[in-house]
This record gives structure tokens, C-alpha cells and sequence, in this order.
């Protein structure tokens, strides 16, 4: 890290730069502030344009000191301090060590005795053109625009402060900025006022209880449109779009009141906040759940009336209800600790699909469900993958193993919890643990009391056992009949070849079902035995409903059985295959086996789930077909799902279900790139070009699907008029349409003028996809790779520099343990550098070694494709 130290000497009225002076002997923090002050409330006074790169502001901090102290810390990353008073004293106070990533010490010139005081910082800041963090600027339509994203450490490039959630004070902001410009924060505007100087300052009311990361502005030339009000306290409802977008937010409009209602009713509390605006963001990584000023990118929040389908509607429904539930789940009641980030991810994540399905029976939501199941178990699976409940010690340990953690193992853990005590049990312990913590900070051990008081204590060493260990429980069961008819039970952390995982024993809520009926028991021991009664079941599944967290091993007899002869629902047979594609990894079962079960099934069922989990069975095959059998492989892959496909087409029909239409895009797909399927070539390439001249001849639905085959087939002329077409666009939305498809060409020579043009100021490098396209490719993997390395400070350079620990992922697709060292001699080095850099590199070469070790059997599979 580089330091740099800025003294300024500051009386109660007046300051000035002075010589330095030398620094207090306390360490500089590493990760966490010292707890000897806190604050009390801030305001926060910025001068903000969103056509500069830099911006100037004042805060006022009202504090607590619990001790006598020399000096002080705050959090403070690229900001220049011009000046610093303190009031309540007649101290002088400096500004010493700074940390331009995270700290800034405050130094008094005597000892500061116990009391409350009032700090005063006058500051500037950057603007960010690059980044997705901290305050940033884009552009709609040539205009700018500036917008917040402060979880989780970034509000400390806004304003020097306390930045940690355990501090959660009240905030009053204010805003100045050029006259046709609005402005908007998390609480309501109280007065506009127009300076000589021809700038507005807008001043909104003194926000509740919130942490630093939930603080949130936005400045520009925005449209305004109302909501009307919903909810049990008639809540305000506002949408704020860049100009000429206002008529793109109809869904928004219509969709929110019944979500908010929803809420307030699992709940039984109103919405907490005073409005409830939401912001759409041109180009965004998705959705933050900021009190009274939730943002979303565009994308989710904003469509063409015209342009509407079922995939934005459920896309807005399921981000708009994650987003909303965070009003109570990480707002209302927030963590004490980034440890347990999992109190507002899991819960969000659960009960948004509960909220957003309910209210549109006709989606399918065991599709998501299964998505996120299978994404967490393979998450789960790795040797490093941390737990639930993560312990965090440093800035790159907040997200811990990341989104498949957090939000897709906890909402499954919190569904199978649901499903063992009981839905009314388990919202009786939500209530409860919200109105016990509501304007507070809360812990994993209030929420597992509050649902303990509900239900029962047993719950609480259950739920610890799957919160506070990382890994997924692998069940393996044997039925036995005779004398005694028994199900033997036997329970081990789930390892696949090639990972050395740390053993573990969950209490874990094991729910079965046989033709007599279903039945829940605790299974805490490693092996356990359960009678079944006098009569052998004739099938057994050991995963009842599919909402258990854990891989079932059945006997292969027990096994084949159930999936042929079972009472099974559709997704309790997507859960079924995906613990046999489990055992595949664990050697448990052949390659040839699960081919073979594909090839029966795919050409018997017409479910639109078990053909989708085919699917993705099959197709993350395809890396371990040998070359001379890659013809055998399409030809497997056309006869197995080419039917399917062309039933369901690459356009919608009429009174299709929710699960053919979420189908469509996977499976005409895998058909037709890793199938090469010439009829669904074909087709997509005449529709996309008809797209071309007129976007509205196809609809919106289709358009990733065809214009993502013709591009893997297109040639320089489709190349060519795609990119003038981006040139030209000055609509994000579209924009990024056009540059997806220039991502999707498979054509070698293109891929290379694609990673040229990311070197170059013709398009914001956030909204490039042609490098991971080129590393996709196994044609062009090698070339990009070292296009990268080559130049690295270059591509450096267009990124946020807090990118750069993301930089080993540019091995993400290799598979050998030649290619793994490679990866780390290049970028071992550089890593050291960076905040989060070698766990970063660390995650990429076990992913690296995981492949290699489930190359095996290549030989088998061969054998088996070799008869198509």
C-alpha cells in the first residue's frame, strides 16, 4: 500500500496547512475500525456535476469517543482532506496517516477526554467513469448522469466515515448541482433552492437508522414518474428514468404496489421508510436495495411497452421482490457484521421467488429453484468454498465464496428449514425476529432464538450445522427387506475427484416419502437406521419434494428404480438426475451410465424440466469428447433433443407454458451450436436478419436466442453491420444488445478484431464481452489469453482498478495442470499486489485441477458416441 501523510492544523474557527507532524504510535487499522468511536448521525453536504470526473463535499460528524484518546480513525479511500475542525472542544486536529484505500487518522494536538463531539471535513473525490462503485457517472442518449453504489466499502469514496454496518445512524444529505439537473436520496426532498450562481441545491429530510453502505444519490436529467401509493401507510411510489425513458417503466408501475403488499402482509409490519423510489441505471450489475431509492440497471426495471414479454415481467417481478424484501431483511433489521451478509442475501433470495411467484401462478417456479440449487451444490463442492455464515478478517472476505452462497445455498437452506418446521412456524419466527430487532443490528443467534421460540431449540443446532460449515451433505441410503424392512442411512460431506475436503456431520432434516406416505426425522449421526414398517416399499425417494440441501447416493437397483417406477413429480426427477450427475464426479457412477440414461429418457419425456436438466447434463460433456468423435457428439445431441427442440421453436406459441418457454432458449441453442442442427441454422439466420431491419418483426423473447446462432455462424459482413450499428447507438440498452451479439461470433478472425476494438475508446470497456467470448472458444482460448497478458496494463486501464483481482479468470476455461502452473507463473507476481489477488488465483487453478481430475472415462464415452 502507499501511504501518503497530510497534516493540516485547524483551529475551532479557521484552519491552514501547516508543516507535518509526526503521527500517533496507535496501529493503522487492517480491516475493521477500533471501536473507541462511533457516530451518532452525519450530514453531508456534496457539490456534484455529472459531466465532471471529480466532486467536492462537507460532512458534519456527530460522535461518541468511549475513551480518553490521542488520535482517531476513519475510513476515507481517494478523497483529498482540505480541511478538518472539531467542535464540543478547544482542540486542534490534523489530519495524519492515510491510507488512500481505506483509512484517514484524525490526530489531536492534546488528549481528546470520553465525550460527544462534532467533526467537520471539508473533502474531494473522483468521479468514476469505469466503475460500477462508489459514485460514477454514464451516459443516456448524450446526456450524463451520476449514480451510487455504496455495499459494500464503497461509501467511503463519497464521504470520510464509519464505514461498517454496525454503525446505523440517522443521515441528512444535500446536494448541489447544475440547474436542469434533479436530484434524489433515500428520504423525501424537503427544499430546492436556486443559487445565484445558477446551481440547485436540493435538501432531503434526515434519513432512519441506516448504515453508510444503504446511503444513496443520484443527479441528472431524470424523468419522474409517479406511482400513486400502495401499502398499509399509503406509500409513495416513484419511478425515476433518464429523459424520454418515463413511458419504458409501464410494468414497474403496475407490478410494485402488489409486491410491497405482499411484503407488509408475510411480514405483518408496514414498509419501513418514508417513499419508496427506484432508479434505473443505463448499464448496472443489477439491483441495490437502498432504503426509500432502490437502484436497478435499466435492463430490469425499464422496457419498450412494445417490447414487453414473460421474461421481463418475471425478471422485474423476482429483482423488484428480492430488492423489496431487503427493506425489512437488511434494512429495517440489519447485520452486525459482514459475517452475516447471509441475513440479507439468503432471505432475500427466498422469499422474492415466494412473493413473485404467488402472485403469477402461471411461472413455473421450481425452474429458478432448481438453477439455484444445482448452482449452489457446485459451488458448494469445492475444497475452499467457504461457509454460509462467513468469518471475515479483510475487504476481500466480505462475499466470501460469493453469490452462490449467500443467495442460492442460503435460500435453499432456508426453503428445506421452511419445509421441516412448517410454513406458519417458520413465518411466526420471522415475525418475531423483526419486531424484536426492527431499527437495530442483528446476528445469526437472534434469528435461529427467534425461530427456536416458535418451533423448537432443536432447530438451532440444525441450522448452525448447515450455516456455520461449508459443503454439501452427501446421503446414501440402502433398503433392506425381510425379516425387518430398514432404510440405512449414512451421511458425509459430498467430495468429487480431485478435492480433499475437511469431514463434516450435519443434524440434517432428512425427509422421505414411499407409497405409504411421507416422514421427517433429525439424521445427526453418520450412520442411522429407520424402520419402515412390515411391508417393503416398492420405491423409495430419499429427498421428499426435492427441498432438502443435500446429494442422495442411491444403491444403482435403488436408483434406476425410482427414476423409472416412482411416484415422482418433475422436479423431484431434475433433483434425481442431478445427484446421478453428481455421482459422475465422485466416480460413484460411469459417464456411460449417465449417457445412457440421457439417451432413454430424452427420447420418452416431453417435460419441458427433465429435458432441461438433460441438457445441461449432456452439454458440460462436451469438453471431454475427443476430437474424432466430435461429429458422433452432434449427431448424439440432434437425435437425443432435435424433436424437442423443433416442437418448441425458436418463437413463442401461443398458450405455451412458463416451462417451454424458459426451455426455449437452452435447448434450441445447445441443438444448434453443439448440435449443429442446419434447419434451426438456418431459421435463426433468416429471423435475425429480419430483426435487423425491423426489431419489432420478432419478439423480444427470441431475439438472444436467434441473433446468438447467427453471430456463432456469421461471417464479416454480419460482423461488420452489427458494429456499425453499436457505433451509432447512443441507447445503452440496445447498444449492448449489438455488442452481445458481436461477442457471440465464433469465427477466429473476428474474435481477434473483437479484442482489438477492446483497446481502443470506441465503447465503454464495461460493456465489452469479446474477451470472455475469445476464452469461451477453445478455437481462440489460447490467442486471447495471451492477448491479455500482452497487454495487460492497456486493458488495465479501462477497467476500475479494484478490477484487477478479478484478472485470473482469464484461465477459467483451462483443464490441465500444465496450463494451471502457466496461469500462476504469469500472474502470481501481479496478484501479490492486489487486494484479493491471490485468493482470486487461488479459486481459478482449484477450478483448473478440479477439471483435469474429471477428464476420466474419455475412453468409454468415446465408445458410446461412436455408435451415432
Amino acid at each position: 500500500m502507499r501511504f501518503a501523510v497530510l497534516l493540516l492544523i485547524i483551529s475551532c474557527s479557521t484552519s491552514e496547512v501547516s508543516k507535518p507532524v509526526k503521527s500517533s504510535d496507535s496501529p493503522m487499522p487492517t480491516y475493521a475500525l477500533p471501536t473507541d468511536v462511533a457516530p451518532l448521525a452525519y450530514d453531508a453536504a456534496l457539490s456534484l456535476e455529472p459531466q465532471k470526473s471529480d466532486f467536492s463535499g462537507e460532512i458534519r460528524i456527530k460522535i461518541a469517543t468511549s475513551k480518553a484518546m490521542k488520535s482517531m480513525w476513519l475510513n476515507a479511500r481517494d478523497l483529498e482532506i482540505t480541511k478538518v475542525t472539531l467542535t464540543g472542544s478547544n482542540h486542534r486536529v490534523s489530519v495524519g496517516r492515510i491510507d488512500g484505500n481505506n483509512f484517514a487518522e484524525i490526530l489531536f494536538d492534546s488528549t481528546l477526554q470520553q465525550g460527544k463531539y462534532e467533526l467537520q471535513i471539508a473533502y474531494k473525490g473522483k468521479i468514476s467513469d469505469k466503475s460500477l462503485s462508489g459514485i460514477f457517472s454514464q451516459k443516456e442518449e448524450g446526456l450524463d448522469y451520476l449514480y451510487t453504489q455504496f455495499e459494500a466499502i464503497h461509501a467511503r469514496a463519497a464521504f470520510p466515515c464509519f464505514d461498517e454496518p454496525h454503525h446505523k445512524v440517522p443521515w441528512t444529505i444535500s446536494i448541489k448541482t447544475n440547474e436542469g439537473n434533479k436530484a434524489f436520496s433515500n428520504n423525501t426532498l424537503k427544499k430546492a433552492t436556486k443559487s445565484n450562481d445558477g446551481m440547485m441545491t436540493y435538501e432531503f429530510a434526515t434519513t432512519k437508522p441506516i448504515p453508510s453502505y444503504l446511503v444513496a444519490f443520484a443527479v441528472g436529467p431524470f424523468e419522474v414518474v409517479d406511482g400513486g401509493t400502495a401499502g398499509r401507510n399509503n406509500t409513495p411510489l416513484r419511478y425515476i428514468v433518464p429523459k424520454g425513458k418515463s413511458h419504458e417503466a409501464r410494468y414497474a408501475v403496475a407490478a410494485t404496489p402488489e409486491i410491497l403488499s405482499r411484503m407488509e402482509d408475510y411480514f405483518d409490519l408496514p414498509y419501513p421508510y418514508e417513499k419508496l423510489d427506484s432508479i434505473a441505471i443505463p448499464s448496472f450489475f443489477g439491483a441495490m436495495e437502498n432504503p426509500g431509492l432502490i437502484t436497478y440497471a435499466s435492463s430490469i426495471l425499464t422496457s419498450d411497452p412494445k417490447q414487453e414479454n414473460v421474461s421481463f415481467y418475471k425478471r422485474y417481478s423476482v429483482v423488484g421482490a428480492h430488492e423489496i424484501a431487503h427493506q425489512w431483511f437488511g434494512n429495517l433489521v440489519t447485520m452486525k457484521s459482514w459475517e452475516d451478509l447471509w441475513l440479507n442475501e439468503s432471505f432475500a433470495d427466498w422469499i422474492a421467488d415466494k412473493v413473485a411467484y404467488s402472485i403469477n401462478p402461471s411461472w413455473n417456479p421450481e425452474l429458478p429453484r432448481n438453477r439455484s440449487r444445482r448452482r449452489a451444490m457446485s459451488a458448494d463442492a469445492r475444497p475452499s468454498v467457504k461457509p454460509i455464515r462467513n468469518p471475515v478478517t479483510s475487504n476481500d472476505e466480505i462475499w466470501g465464496s460469493g453469490g452462490a452462497i449467500f443467495y442460492a445455498k442460503g435460500g435453499s437452506v432456508l426453503t428445506m428449514f421452511e419445509s421441516w418446521i412448517g410454513k406458519d412456524k417458520f413465518r411466526a419466527g420471522l415475525r418475531d425476529y423483526m419486531r424484536t430487532h426492527a431499527w437495530k443490528n442483528a446476528e445469526a443467534k437472534d434469528f435461529f432464538t427467534a425461530l427456536s421460540r416458535q418451533s423448537s431449540p432443536q432447530v438451532i443446532q440444525a441450522f448452525q450445522s448447515f450455516v456455520d460449515q461449508p459443503g454439501v451433505p452427501e446421503v446414501s441410503v440402502a433398503l433392506s427387506c425381510g425379516t425387518a424392512n430398514t432404510l440405512k442411512v449414512q451421511q458425509k460431506r459430498y467430495t468429487p475427484k480431485g478435492a480433499t475436503s475437511k469431514a463434516a456431520k450435519w443434524d440434517l432434516p432428512f425427509c422421505y416419502r414411499t407409497p405409504k406416505g411421507s416422514n421427517c426425522q433429525i439424521v445427526g449421526d453418520a450412520v442411522q437406521t429407520i424402520d419402515l414398517g412390515k411391508v417393503c416399499p416398492q420405491w423409495i425417494t430419499a429427498n421428499d419434494g426435492g427441498t432438502g440441501y443435500y446429494r442422495v447416493s442411491y444403491e444403482k437397483k435403488l436408483g434406476r428404480n425410482n427414476l423409472l417406477n416412482a411416484d415422482l413429480s418433475s422436479f423431484e426427477k431434475v433433483v434425481l438426475l442431478n445427484d446421478m450427475r453428481a455421482q459422475i464426479a465422485t466416480g460413484k457412477m460411469t459417464r456411460v451410465e449417465s449417457l445412457q440414461v440421457i439417451d432413454d429418457l430424452a427420447r420418452t419425456t416431453t417435460n419441458p424440466q427433465v429435458l432441461s436438466e438433460l441438457l445441461s447434463f449432456l452439454v458440460s460433456k462436451e469438453r471431454h469428447v475427443e476430437e474424432k468423435y466430435h461429429a458422433n457428439y452432434e449427431r448424439f445431441i440432434r437425435k437425443s433433443f432435435g424433436g424437442a427442440a423443433k416442437r418448441i421453436g425458436l418463437l413463442p406459441k401461443k398458450g405455451e407454458d412458463d416451462a417451454a418457454r424458459a426451455l426455449r432458449s437452452s435447448l434450441s441453442y445447445s441443438v444448434a451450436i453443439a448440435g449443429k442442427d442446419p434447419e434451426i441454422i438456418k431459421q435463426a439466420k433468416k429471423l435475425t436478419q429480419k430483426w435487423l431491419k425491423d426489431h419489432l418483426s420478432i419478439p423480444e423473447d427470441s431475439v438472444g436466442l436467434v441473433t446468438g446462432i447467427a453471430a456463432h455462424y456469421g461471417d464479416a459482413k454480419l460482423f461488420d453491420h452489427v458494429l456499425g450499428l453499436a457505433s451509432k447507438e447512443t441507447n445503452t440498452k440496445r447498444r449492448r444488445r449489438y455488442l452481445g451479439i458481436l461477442a457471440s461470433f465464433e469465427d477466429p478472425e473476428l474474435i481477434k478484431r473483437g479484442l482489438e476494438i477492446t483497446l481502443t475508446d470506441q465503447f465503454n470497456y464495461r460493456e465489452l464481452g469479446f474477451v470472455s467470448a475469445g476464452l469461451g472458444n477453445k478455437k481462440t482460448r489460447k490467442f486471447t489469453y495471451d492477448f491479455v497478458l500482452n497487454n495487460y496494463d492497456g486493458l488495465l486501464k479501462k477497467m476500475s482498478k479494484r478490477d484487477e483481482s478479478n484478472m485470473p479468470r482469464v484461465g477459467a476455461y483451462f483443464c490441465t495442470t500444465n496450463e494451471a502452473a502457466q496461469l500462476t507463473k504469469d500472474l502470481s507476481a501481479k496478484m501479490k499486489k492486489v487486494d484479493g489477488g491471490e485468493k482470486s488465483l487461488e479459486r481459478v487453478v482449484e477450478g483448473i485441477k478440479l477439471c483435469e481430475a474429471q477428464v476420466g472415462n474419455l475412453k468409454p464415452v468415446s465408445l458410446f458416441l461412436s455408435k451415432y
